[in-house]
């Protein structure tokens, strides 16, 4: 019953989160300077072109109107962008694509961030440390929009070693792709793992499982390690 509860509170939250972040986002978009009608036909239209174009977009109705249609075409899936093509159609036609990426991205930042995080809670202070700490800091500093292009400059064009990226390229070309995305998260959960580590090491229980003479693979990775994820 607590569980059942749970879960719909947690729905509730989410309703009111959803709608919440669209009606602000849309009274914004309402206030601040500029017009699609202008960035879809340019600066150079007409004005009997503008404004049936207004009214085909709906963009001659108040604002609570817009965004009452605005939520009702969004939970009946009717709803389309600018150029009149489905949004639904366009989410559906990128999402296996995207799905990948994200999957990729977290499986192999997941698995580098406990390998070096690993490493340097059990080198604390040395050399191994001072390097993984680098990367890390290195790692969330440097923003995705700037490291993507970067990557893309050295890899694609001047080494010409990658493919920009695309799903047409296959493995070679989700290389660069998930580096931008899974790099800041590989650096944070490095950090989050040295510290957990770090902690464990501490512990009663695995000076006495050195003391028992358990090689040190055995007491960092099955009884630190587990405690410490």
């Amino acid at each position: 019953m607590d569980i059942l509860k749970t879960l719909i509170s947690k729905c509730i939250q989410v309703i009111v989160v959803i709608f919440g972040a669209t009606f602000i986002v849309s009274l914004s978009l309402n206030w601040i300077p500029g017009d699609p009608v202008s960035t879809i036909l340019g600066e150079q239209a007409n004005t009997i072109d503008r404004e049936e174009l207004r009214k085909h977009l709906g963009l001659d109705l108040p604002w609570h109107t817009q965004y009452y249609h605005f939520i009702i075409d969004s939970f009946s899936g009717s709803l389309t962008d600018f150029y009149g093509k489905p949004v639904l159609e366009q989410i559906t036609a990128r999402y296996p694509n995207t799905l990948i990426l994200a999957l990729v991205s977290m499986s192999w930042a997941l698995l580098f961030s406990l390998i070096m995080g690993v490493q340097s809670a059990v080198h604390s202070k040395k050399f191994i440390d001072r390097i993984v700490m680098t990367f890390a800091i290195l790692g969330i500093s440097f923003p995705r929009f700037w490291l993507g292009p970067v990557l893309i400059i050295i890899f694609s064009i001047k080494l010409n070693l990658l493919p920009i990226g695309g799903a047409g390229h296959g493995i070679l070309g989700m290389i660069l792709p998930t580096i931008t995305l899974g790099l800041a998260l590989s650096a944070l959960l490095s950090r989050v793992t040295r510290a957990s580590l770090l902690d464990v090491l501490n512990e009663d229980y695995i000076r006495t499982a050195r003391a028992k003479g358990l090689s040190e693979f055995r007491v960092i990775y099955k009884h630190a390690l587990k405690n410490a994820l």
